[in-house]
């Protein structure tokens, strides 16, 4: 008998948590992502230029040097002109690579850093 009052009183309460999920979004929520507009904006913007030049880089990538070597078979491992392409394509998309490893860093130090500035406890959405 404890148990069954036990899973209705646990069935009750995750009805309720489902319910307050369903009423939207919190005001004190809101207020906060409100303030962050500015800074997700503009990391948003950057995310999509990057993705736009990375889609570029790969495409250009599979179209110049790939696709036509790879049909060939394992041909393409001893052709010394698909060597130098992919070669190229490494040293043309490593700074990209890079760039984009940089960038996650920063945002990480940069939400890590607001969610310990005093007051602001619960900064983040996590």
């Amino acid at each position: 008998m404890a148990q069954r009052d036990e899973k209705k009183q646990s069935l009750k309460s995750a009805q309720r948590s489902l319910f307050e999920l369903n009423q939207g979004i919190p005001l004190e929520l809101m207020d906060k992502l409100e303030g962050w507009r500015p800074d997700l904006d503009q990391m948003f913007d950057r995310m999509v230029t990057m993705a736009e030049v990375w889609s570029s880089a790969q495409q250009e990538c599979w179209t110049d040097c790939g696709l036509s070597h790879i049909e060939g078979g394992l041909d393409a491992a001893t052709n010394m002109r698909f060597k130098n392409e992919v070669k190229l394509a490494r040293e043309v998309c490593a700074p990209m690579k890079e760039c984009l490893h940089e960038y996650m860093e920063g945002l990480d130090l940069y939400w890590n850093a607001a969610a310990s500035v005093p007051g602001s406890e619960d900064a983040r959405l996590t």
